[in-house]
């Protein structure tokens, strides 16, 4: 009985840290040196993720440079599994965007200059178009059967391909299932499924917070989020360019939803550009709560045809709902040091203040966006909370014709000002494309050329 006893008390030992110990931090760079890849310190950092998640016991911390790591990738596992994924787990917080080995600083954490990519892209040869994706994974990432102690912060998950038998028709980027993970800081772009190209939430609760969507598709339902029996909460994030037949960023049934201070802009779908409700046979009404949020996708934001209950307050939607605080006005998007999806404010060099300042349901301190902001000049929001995604401060100046925000102005700046070209007289261009409108005319034309040709710091 004795030995049974020790056995238990040193099993229990292996597998969870001694009390008042500090917790176990473990780190993956896949250009880690060595001469050992056992997760200890950066250079004998573990070379795939796959690896870390392995080791990892609750209370840990991963860290993870800037690279890219695929779910296929494990030490002495084969290759190419579509069905590969990485598992969230619960107690293991994950983290992105480290410099990692060979850094002055290794440890230094910045998600867009040490982008770390989660990519499904298992052979590395995804074209324009979702092109070449036919053997990418099903889902890149999955969170189901986790709580909120389950946390991704600091990706970007790209190239899942969500296209085989359910339930790999769901969530190419994200597959969520009876699952509640924490996601934060992350970017999903590029991924596809059937239903859900970014996530798919089944019976899930994720909280997600500062992400950004942009670019996912889906051939059915919910361009960047598809929903059932889920109840997401989504706070302070992007959604730009998602596509699907029905709700271009969200499509949800027997759902409660809730949007805070999101932007909606440039979605697309045959029903519901931004958001759409449409379950049937028989219809499962979903409730929806969105607030101080910016709909500007070109009409058409939110499809009911479920008869759901849609709660919309403070927030700008272009062609109008009725709620307490909405309108419906013109954003004035500007560029930033962050990104194409500031307000344009008197106060920070602009010639006109956005009609979506201060016009929020609550105070930016309440919320946690007082250390954010909507101004190019990175001035926090202040008092009552602009509508709409806050970025987060960069310490960085707006560099016009800096299109990539790498601090350069180089060829590839040159190639997205070629495509953004709109010529004299324009009435207006996107809003990515007026990090070149160097005259503020609301135009890229030839004098604009010649302006980025002058600033050109980079081959």
């Amino acid at each position: 009985m004795l030995r049974i006893v020790l056995f238990l008390a040193l099993s229990f030992m292996m597998d969870v840290p001694a009390l008042g110990q500090p917790p176990v931090v473990l780190h993956v760079d896949h250009s880690a040196t060595g001469p050992t890849h056992d997760g200890s310190t950066w250079c004998n950092a573990f070379l795939n993720l796959q690896d870390a998640l392995a080791a990892a016991i609750p209370d840990a911390t991963i860290k993870v440079a800037d690279g890219i790591y695929k779910p296929d990738q494990r030490t002495g596992q084969p290759t190419g599994a579509r069905s590969a994924t990485f598992q969230l787990l619960n107690g293991v917080t994950l983290l992105g965007g480290y410099a990692g080995c060979g850094a002055i600083d290794a440890n230094v954490r910045d998600v867009t200059l040490h982008e770390t990519i989660l990519s499904g892209d298992l052979a590395g040869d995804d074209g324009p178009g979702f092109s070449n994706n036919d053997e990418n994974s099903y889902h890149v990432v999955t969170g189901s059967f986790t709580d909120q102690s389950a946390v991704l912060d600091g990706f970007t998950i790209t190239g899942g391909n969500a296209n085989g038998p359910d339930p790999d028709l769901r969530g190419g980027g994200l597959f969520i299932n009876a699952g509640s993970p924490t996601i934060g800081r992350c970017t999903f772009r590029r991924n596809r499924a059937i239903l859900g190209g970014a996530m798919n939430n089944e019976g899930a609760s994720p909280i997600v917070t500062d992400c950004i969507f942009e670019g996912n598709s889906a051939g059915f339902a919910g361009g960047a989020i598809r929903g059932w029996d889920s109840f997401p909460f989504v706070q302070n994030s992007l959604f730009v360019g998602n596509t699907a037949d029905s709700g271009g960023a969200a499509w949800h049934g027997d759902s409660i939803p809730r949007f805070v201070n999101c932007t909606f802009f440039a979605n697309s779908a045959a029903q519901g550009n931004a958001l759409a409700f449409d379950s049937c046979c028989p219809p499962q009404p979903s409730t929806l709560f969105a607030m101080s949020c910016i709909f500007w996708d070109g009409g058409d934001e939110l499809w009911n045809e479920d008869e759901s209950v849609i709660n919309v307050t403070y927030s700008d939607i272009q062609g109008g709902l009725d709620g307490v605080g909405n309108i419906d006005a013109d954003p004035r998007f500007v560029p930033g040091p962050g990104g194409c999806f500031y307000l344009s404010q008197t106060n920070a060099g602009q010639n006109v203040n956005s009609n979506c300042l201060d016009a929020g349901h609550t105070g930016a301190n309440g919320i946690g966006l007082n250390e954010m902001t909507t101004r190019s000049d990175e001035v926090g929001d202040l008092g009552a909370v602009d509508m709409g995604y806050h970025f987060r401060l960069t310490g960085r100046a707006l560099v016009l014709g800096d299109f990539d925000r790498n601090l350069r102005i180089d060829l590839r700046d040159f190639a997205r000002l070629q495509s953004c070209f709109s010529g004299e007289g324009a009435t207006d261009v996107s809003p990515c494309c007026r990090i070149f409108d160097y005259e503020l005319d609301a135009d890229v034309d030839l004098e604009d050329f010649e302006s980025f040709r002058l600033a050109r710091t980079g081959p």
